[in-house]
């Protein structure tokens, strides 16, 4: 649609290597709607991970009482979630890592009830996921 409202010229072949130049954005001209979209973003990205590592491990929980394998400590308890901090921690650094490179913010799927259903436990199954 830019192309036919001259809003950006037409492409001049079919694969081009993109110029990474020096970027300049006028955060000010956005003014105080700026932090409104960030925010949100911020949010949903908290409640999206929190709630798929909340459910995925009391799954977890439940796939281990109905094989009656006996675990050391259950995953989920009063407390939270065991080595939530690392989950959130991971999602975070590489969430910045992609926004430095253009991408969308990481956060973890509900693909990873596959891998925990087959037994998976290790971060192996979402990397197996991750190539199909």
């Amino acid at each position: 649609i830019s192309w036919f409202f001259h809003a950006s010229p037409w492409p001049t072949g079919l694969v081009a290597i993109p110029l990474l130049g020096p970027i300049y954005v006028n955060f000010s001209a956005l003014g105080k709607f700026f932090w409104s979209p960030v925010g949100g973003l911020i949010l949903i990205c908290m409640f999206d991970i929190g709630g798929i590592v909340q459910s995925v491990c009391g799954f977890a929980d439940n796939v281990d009482k109905r094989s009656k394998k006996k675990t050391k400590k259950p995953l989920t308890g009063p407390e939270g979630v065991n080595g939530e901090y690392w989950v959130f921690l991971s999602c975070g650094i590489a969430s910045v890592l992609s926004a430095l490179l253009g991408g969308t913010p990481v956060i973890a799927f509900g693909e990873s009830f596959a891998g925990v259903e087959v037994g998976g436990r290790t971060g192996l199954t979402s990397v197996t996921t991750a190539f199909c």
